[in-house]
């Protein structure tokens, strides 16, 4: 086989499997691995394995709210009209208080949009990582202005709930 067509084809294989880490205006990626060192953050935690790599974030009752995603929604494109978001979880209860959440709020910061997933509807097992998605339909209105959007672990208890390889994908 050619060697200029063995290059070519590893070439788009190796991109295609690194795009999903990429950051553009429809697909956000974090896993917790690169931001070490560059803020402060502390809800980062090694203290179980993270699902990919050796950082999670925390979320318990000193850390109630996760670092996520946070953008001001004119900066994304006009022409989105659904978000989907995605976690992946670990607790060692199953019955941990609190929700993996979508919002949208204006400047007066109320809520434009909100959609939430208990923790209790997916962490199904005990010690072990659990994905969850969830996708909404962004209202149009939501779209003007000075709004912002935002992703993020919300821990109502006191038991440690970690988070993992967010991403959050906009489609039109």
């Amino acid at each position: 086989m050619n060697k200029h067509l063995i290059v070519l084809v590893l070439s788009l294989f190796i991109n295609a499997c690194g795009r999903i880490h990429k950051s553009d205006n429809f697909n956000y990626f974090q896993d917790f691995e690169s931001i070490k060192g560059w803020v402060e953050m502390p809800a980062l935690s090694t203290e179980i394995k993270g699902h990919s790599g050796n950082y999670s974030i925390l979320t318990n009752a000193q850390f109630d709210y996760s670092p996520g995603f946070t953008c001001k929604v004119k900066e994304l494109d006009k022409s989105i009209k659904k978000i989907r978001a995605s976690v992946w979880c670990y607790s060692a209860d199953r019955k941990a208080n609190g929700s993996f959440c979508i919002q949208i709020v204006n400047p007066l910061n109320q809520n434009i949009l909100w959609v939430d997933r208990l923790f209790v509807d997916f962490i199904k097992s005990e010690n072990s990582w659990t994905k969850t998605v969830m996708e909404a339909d962004i209202p149009k209105e939501a779209l003007e202005g000075e709004n912002t959007l935002k992703v993020f672990l919300w821990n109502k208890g006191k038991v440690p709930v970690y988070g993992d390889d967010m991403e959050v994908v906009f489609s039109e």
